[in-house]
C-alpha cells in the first residue's frame, strides 16, 4: 500500500509538471538580429543636437549666406537695407543708428541713411551709394562669425 502511494504521487507530480510544461511555455527569447537600423535616407538628428538655442550653426551658416547675396552692379546708386531687430524696441530707427554706431562702427552712416518704410521691429532704410552698404554689410557679417547673440539682423533688398 505505501508504494502504491509514492507511486500515486509520483504520478501526480509527474502530470503536474507536464501540464505545466504545455500551460506555461517559455518566453520566445529575443535576440539582436531583431534589431532594424534605420535607412540612411533618414535624418536622425543627434541628442546633443536637439536641444540647442535658436542660434544653431545651420540657422547661423544660412544667416551668413544671405551676406553674399548683395551684388553690387552700380556702386553710385542708392542701396536698400532690411534691419529687423527681434527685441521689443520703441523706434527701429534708434536701434539701428546705436547698432551703426557701437557694433558696427560706421558712425559716418548715421546722417546719411534715409528710412524708405517702418514697421514695428523692422525698418528698411537707404545709404546714398552701393558702397556703403556692402560695407555695411560687411561689418554686419564679420560682426556675426565673432558672437552668435546678435539681437538684430540687417540684410540687403532686391529693388
Amino acid at each position: 500500500m505505501r508504494k502504491l502511494q509514492i507511486l500515486g504521487f509520483l504520478c501526480v507530480w509527474a502530470l503536474i509538471c507536464l501540464g505545466s510544461c504545455f500551460a506555461y511555455p517559455r518566453a520566445k527569447t529575443s535576440y539582436v538580429n531583431d534589431f532594424v537600423f534605420p535607412t540612411e535616407d533618414e535624418h536622425v538628428i543627434p541628442p546633443w543636437q536637439q536641444y540647442s538655442n535658436e542660434h544653431s550653426s545651420q540657422s547661423r551658416d544660412l544667416k551668413l549666406a544671405k551676406c553674399t547675396d548683395f551684388q553690387l552692379d552700380n556702386a553710385s546708386g542708392n542701396a536698400r537695407l532690411i534691419f529687423i531687430s527681434y527685441k521689443k524696441v520703441e523706434d527701429p530707427l534708434q536701434s539701428l543708428k546705436k547698432a551703426l554706431v557701437e557694433e558696427l562702427n560706421l558712425p559716418e552712416l548715421v546722417v546719411s541713411l534715409q528710412v524708405v518704410r517702418s514697421g514695428k521691429n523692422r525698418l528698411v532704410f537707404e545709404l546714398p551709394s552701393a558702397l556703403d552698404a556692402l560695407f555695411t554689410l560687411n561689418s554686419y557679417c564679420n560682426r556675426y562669425r565673432d558672437r552668435n547673440d546678435l539681437t538684430y539682423e540687417i540684410i540687403s533688398v532686391l529693388k
